[in-house]
């Protein structure tokens, strides 16, 4: 196994403490200016408390907790509203300045290496610079080292999160506060300038302040494509053209000449859910995608066209003191032609400014793409065509940083976004699409009973019915509202395919895939929509399996349909290639974190060792989430955490909403993130190679047997306490937050798949965000600690921790597993969590499911501690340690406050009180979520 090199350099926490001292402050001036001393004290008052009981011994304690208890029950509701702004706008702050030090760390970083790596190749860790040197240094020549960029695919796809209840105005103010920070970090002590800066940093607060923090009404589909939207034009294609500018020099640097002048091919690119995932989602029309895809495209072509005027401006090129190319000078003759009017209004003006006469062409053309004029761009391949016929002409004119500068960075963008923006993902489940194909069939005469059909019987009629040997119609008239609106989806695409483009939506993604005929009943789908026929198919279907059972058996389900005559005819059709998404969350709630992870890591194995032998090409789509339970692990660690023989150079990945504004809360910290996906994809085809250079495997196959007793050890005991414990349903109900987030409508999605909140019902994002809120964090590690154990009580203990050790140090993927699971554990509060506990009335239940919460954690502590070798949790982590243990104190009130308000909340509903009497206990609650996910920054 190929260790990474090197690690960060160790910050420097004085600026940044002083960052949040100035904002702290800041704000309790401003919260006695808003709100009188009295708030004031009495926030200080709540937080002085919250601190002394996180370091007094377990007596004192108790008695501090008491104390707090009851100055938080004496506090008015409208007092409780106030102490929970006080505590969430602290943590937008302090969550500003974090960002804000991250981006100057890295600007440090980079201004002291910049000199060193000219003469020792010193980089940035995980930079892009990391990335080319690490290359070179394996001996990699730029030939292959382009060729890595050449064979790499990306896709990063932004999706919806409950989190999103605040609103964008919030976000602004946000980087409005980061750009003020930079401002101050170059001025000079007691100058006007700094002033005036601090004054505009205390208007911000104030404004802030005075802000809703959430929106008053429910959040929209819409409210989630603007959002999503708000990322892609303020931060995603700004940085698209630097980070390519910062490969470029990085080849420069380590190739010299040669490398400069090297090609570089674009391999990232972006996708969406918001507008198009309507698994569960009723609101998700055909309609509501449609505008979401005339939104992206007039966006980005709004964007296009604010760059072509800054190209105007920087290409005054004239005839008689530079030469330009005759496949130029043609174009613009045959755009004369066609637009002549266009050329007279600029005659005069750029007539022997060649550049400047074909930018102003493409700026017509281009706005007539949003109107339909005669003169539009069919495609962004024909705008694309028409810069690169600039940029060739530049380069054979002795203009190559004049090209390199100002032409090049839109190519990439083109190549990037094309004119979707955001290719959309269509997602359903795979029931509804049965319903469909029943409805149709029934209609038809052919079955009245498809639904009951043995699973080779549907996949033979299924097969007959694509591959034309037997037909159905359409209905004239349709029975069935449900399966006719499924119908409407395919018509939706077939239209924006036939109307904007074939790349608006290119996927559509079946949801709980547990047979090959859910993936022929989409096939037929698509064949009497017209989005199918002998010659073509529109669409890539995509597989996601998200169960343990559906994970276990993902491999024979992709190797009969793969063998299916209609089925291979439209992967042929679509290139031999085969996208299969893995959903991380669903398998987590399903069998617990560590199962998850094994099924997950097996499941990949196969299907890449199956593709292998159909020779089809094979792409993974990980649908991650912002926490571990969800898949959201340090990226590097968990690229190469994965089976080497998965790598593929195609990789899709899921940004959810909840961490977006963690990884693109600028353009530097966007860039960053996406170097480390670059750089993770690098090392992990570095592993790959070096195995298969290698005669001897580092991987003890014992270890498989190992990991499979542990998981099953790990399943066994999660279903017996999570799904076979009543009282532990009951607790869930009780001691979380579930039916209030439910309730308040965070997201435009259901809470719920059935509609209840019965555990196998609820959605996995809630069923996260309601432990993590709680501070339990069980969906990250329980029951893990028992199955390790197991391994202990087969073998002798000695014996058994020394197996542990040995996969730790000499397995990546258990190393992850155990890495990411004593993160979670270091999260979760036992304080806190029991103060929870407690919403639970019935003492048996609670001492049941408590005792036995407090006992698995323990028992997990102890054993990732044994197999990572370390004394305490995070040993090797300080930093993140440190942040926790600073953080708690202030996310400690929230909880408080959250917990009065949920008990009363409660009571007035016990009592038969209307909605209105106790609207105020639900905003205090909805801020409480928002807040303390704030603190935590991570939820679901």
């Amino acid at each position: 196994m190929r260790v990474r090199a090197g690690s960060e350099p160790i910050p420097s926490y004085s600026k940044i403490s002083s960052d949040i001292h100035l904002l702290g402050n800041t704000l309790g001036h401003i919260i006695v200016e808003q709100e009188g001393k009295r708030i004031f004290e009495l926030e200080e008052t709540l937080r002085s408390l919250t601190k002394r009981a996180r370091n007094e011994a377990p007596k004192k304690r108790k008695k501090t907790k008491a104390k707090i208890i009851e100055l938080v029950n004496n506090l008015s509701y409208e007092e409780c509203l106030t102490m929970i702004h006080c505590f969430s706008i602290y943590f937008q702050l302090v969550n500003v300045a974090e960002d804000h030090h991250r981006v100057r760390v890295l600007r440090e970083w980079a201004t002291g290496s910049s000199r060193k790596r000219r003469a020792s190749a010193e980089r940035v860790p995980e930079s892009v610079y990391d990335l080319v040197f690490t290359l070179k240094e394996q001996g990699f020549k730029l030939e292959e080292t382009t060729d890595f960029f050449s064979n790499l695919r990306i896709e990063l796809v932004f999706t919806a999160h409950p989190n999103e209840a605040r609103r964008r105005t919030v976000l602004e103010k946000g980087a409005q506060m980061m750009k003020l920070l930079f401002q101050l970090d170059n001025t000079y002590n007691d100058s006007f300038e700094k002033r005036t800066i601090i004054d505009e940093i205390r208007a911000c607060i104030t404004t802030l302040w005075q802000t809703d923090e959430v929106r008053n009404d429910d959040l929209t589909v819409m409210d989630e494509v603007k959002n999503g939207l708000y990322y892609m034009q303020n931060i995603v294609f700004p940085l698209v053209p630097l980070m390519y500018q910062r490969i470029r020099d990085a080849l420069s640097l380590a190739y010299g000449e040669e490398g400069r002048k090297a090609g570089i091919p674009s391999c990232v690119f972006f996708g969406s859910w918001r507008g198009s995932d309507r698994d569960g989602n009723s609101n998700v029309t055909p309609e509501m995608t449609v505008n979401t895809v005339k939104m992206l495209r007039e966006a980005v072509i709004r964007l296009y066209d604010k760059k072509l005027f800054e190209l105007v401006d920087n290409l005054s090129q004239a005839t008689h003191i530079t030469t330009f190319s005759h496949e130029l000078l043609s174009s613009i003759e045959e755009d004369k032609k066609r637009r002549p009017d266009v050329w007279q209004n600029i005659r005069a003006s750029n007539e022997f400014e060649p550049y400047r006469s074909k930018i102003t062409f493409i700026h017509n053309k281009l706005l007539s793409v949003l109107d339909g004029g005669a003169v539009a761009y069919r495609n962004s391949d024909e705008f694309l065509s028409d810069l690169q016929l600039i940029e060739k002409s530049l380069l054979t004119n002795r203009s190559e940083m004049v090209t390199r500068t100002f032409v090049e960075p839109l190519i990439h963008q083109v190549e990037t976004f094309g004119f979707e923006f955001s290719t959309l993902d269509v997602r359903q489940h795979s029931a509804k699409i049965e319903s469909l194909v029943f409805a149709i069939l029934r209609h038809a005469g052919i079955t009245d009973a498809y639904n009951a059909m043995k699973e080779r019987e549907k996949v033979a009629l299924l097969t007959d019915l694509i591959l034309g040997r037997t037909r159905a119609e359409i209905p004239q008239v349709w029975v069935d509202e449900e399966a006719l609106a499924q119908y409407h989806v395919f018509q939706m695409i077939r239209n924006v395919h036939a109307k904007y483009s074939k790349n608006a939506i290119k996927t559509y993604i079946v949801s709980m895939c547990h047979e090959e005929s859910d993936l022929l009943e989409v096939l037929y789908a698509m064949k009497l929509a017209g989005l199918y026929n002998d010659l073509h198919s529109d669409l890539d279907i995509v597989p996601l399996f998200e169960t343990i059972e559906d994970l276990r058996n993902c491999a024979g389900i992709m190797e009969r349909i793969s063998n299916n005559a209609a089925y291979r005819k439209h992967l042929q059709l679509r290139g031999t290639s085969q996208e299969i998404m893995l959903g991380y969350s669903d398998s987590t709630k399903d069998g617990g974190y560590l199962t998850s992870r094994w099924e997950l890591y097996k499941a990949e194995l196969a299907l890449s060792k199956l593709y292998g032998e159909l020779g089809i090409s094979a792409k993974f789509f990980h649908g991650r989430g912002g926490t571990i339970s969800r898949g959201g692990e340090p990226t590097i660690d968990a690229i190469r955490s994965e089976p080497l023989e998965a790598y593929s150079g195609k990789i899709k990945i899921t940004e959810q909403g909840e961490v977006i504004p963690q990884n693109y809360s600028t353009i530097e910290i966007g860039i960053r993130h996406i170097e480390q996906i670059l750089f993770g994809m690098c090392l992990s085809m570095l592993d790959k190679r070096e195995a298969s250079d290698s005669s001897k495997r580092d991987i003890d196959p014992k270890w498989f047997e190992y990991m499979e007793e542990i998981s099953e050890a790990n399943k066994s005991k999660y279903h017996e306490f999570i799904f076979e414990t009543k009282a532990f349903r009951d607790y869930f109900q009780k001691a979380t937050p579930i039916r209030e987030i439910a309730r308040m409508r965070l997201g435009s999605r259901p809470i719920s798949r059935g509609g209840t909140m019965e555990i196998e019902d609820v959605r996995a994002i809630p069923w996260v965000f309601s432990w993590t809120q709680n501070r339990h964090l069980l969906t990250g590690w329980y029951p893990i600690g028992y199955a390790l154990d197991a391994l202990l009580r087969k073998h002798t203990r000695k014996e058994g921790i020394a197996i542990l050790q040995r996969m730790y140090d000499g397995w990546l993927f258990f190393k992850t597993v155990i890495d990411n699971t004593q993160m979670v554990l270091a999260k979760t509060d036992l304080m806190i969590a029991e103060l929870y506990s407690e919403l639970e009335e019935n003492e048996e239940k609670r001492y049941l499911v408590f005792a036995e919460f407090k006992r698995q954690y323990e028992l997990a502590s102890e054993m990732v501690l044994e197999a990572s070798g370390q004394k305490f949790l995070l040993e090797k982590n300080r930093l993140l340690r440190f942040s926790i243990e600073v953080r708690n104190p202030y996310i400690d009130p929230m909880n408080y406050l959250q917990i009065r308000l949920l008990r009363e909340r409660r009571s007035l509903e016990n009592q038969g009180k209307q909605r209105g009497q106790f609207e105020i206990v639900d905003t205090g609650i909805l801020l409480s979520i928002v807040g303390i996910s704030s603190g935590m920054r991570n939820t679901g």
